[in-house]
């Protein structure tokens, strides 16, 4: 592991911020093009005139508000690939995911960071799994594709994130089943490869985000098209039974809106809508730590900031 490390924490929330404040810039302005298109007569037409200034101004700040967002993932992209070249796989027994060398699970952020990076094994594999799905899909729609897994795909990281301990020891069986190895040739998980593979077999591109339920069908639709039994399940996870859960598979929490600590109890993310995690631990005082955006958090289940907070277990 590296002796070095920049503070990333907080940037996954501050893009998804940005990521949802340029969605509704941009949805305003098609909403006042619509008006104007609506008000045809001559008597209106100074008021279609503020209309347009009004649409061209939130156009421009939706595309300031995109290079912001580019930025900061760019410079946060290269420092998560430089930070995931530095660590190695676990030994075989535990789930290799996330461990206390550093590994912590996938990250949504990780596909694009790879695609717009250096030409790769894994930017390679990633083009390949979707012209799989999309054969004609060129580098704009590509661009688009990852950039609505990065906003929406927590929950379909938090299923992949489940899987690799399964197969622990077991990596010829791996390659065999998903078509692709499971460790890249720089010795990392490919957990972009995963994520990218899942998100585009069962992605309905008309929604935004998953539900609880969803995730249910979509891992279990997806692990029963590769031969693999696996049972989804709701529960409910307290302190008092979180130890006997966890040896029973591995466990999912969805919370709204997105509030999480580091591991002094200080806020270090807050933002508006759902999110999807990984389950990795319980701390002595009640936290349970999660695995986002490929990092260490932890949540607070007892918190009232919860609107909600859902748990599901996943069984093999």
């Amino acid at each position: 592991m590296s002796t070095f490390r920049i503070d990333t924490k907080g940037v996954p929330g501050k893009m998804d911020s940005l990521a949802r404040l340029r969605k509704k810039l941009t949805e305003g302005a098609d909403l006042l093009d619509q008006y104007v298109s609506e008000l045809n007569s001559e008597e209106l037409s100074g008021i279609r005139s503020v209309l347009r200034k009004l649409s061209k101004k939130l156009q421009t700040d939706a595309e300031a508000v995109k290079k912001l967002e580019t930025g900061l993932e760019e410079a946060a992209g290269k420092y998560m690939i430089l930070e995931n070249r530095l660590r190695t796989p676990k030994p075989a027994g535990e789930n290799p995911a996330y461990d206390e060398e550093g590994n912590c699970g996938g990250s949504q952020l990780s596909p694009m960071a790879f695609y717009r990076g250096e030409d790769g094994e894994i930017r390679q594999g990633i083009q390949s799994i979707i012209r799989s799905y999309y054969p004609g899909l060129d580098d704009r729609g590509t661009e688009k594709l990852l950039a609505d897994l990065e906003l929406e795909g927590c929950g379909y990281v938090a299923l992949a994130n489940t899987l690799f301990g399964q197969y622990a020891g077991r990596e010829e069986q791996f390659l065999k089943v998903f078509g692709f190895p499971m460790y890249a040739g720089t010795g990392e998980l490919n957990f972009e490869l995963l994520v990218t593979d899942l998100y585009c077999s069962k992605d309905k591109r008309w929604k935004t985000g998953t539900t609880r339920e969803e995730r249910e069908e979509i891992w279990e639709d997806y692990l029963e098209e590769k031969g693999i039994p696996v049972d989804v399940r709701t529960v409910e996870v307290t302190a008092e039974n979180y130890e006997e859960l966890s040896w029973e598979g591995e466990l999912i929490v969805g919370i709204n809106p997105c509030i999480l600590f580091d591991s002094d109890g200080k806020k270090v993310v807050e933002t508006e809508g759902g999110h999807a995690m990984t389950i990795t631990g319980m701390t002595d005082d009640g936290m349970f730590k999660v695995s986002s955006w490929g990092m260490e958090y932890y949540i607070m289940p007892d918190d009232p900031a919860y609107e909600r907070i859902q748990f599901q277990q996943v069984c093999y």
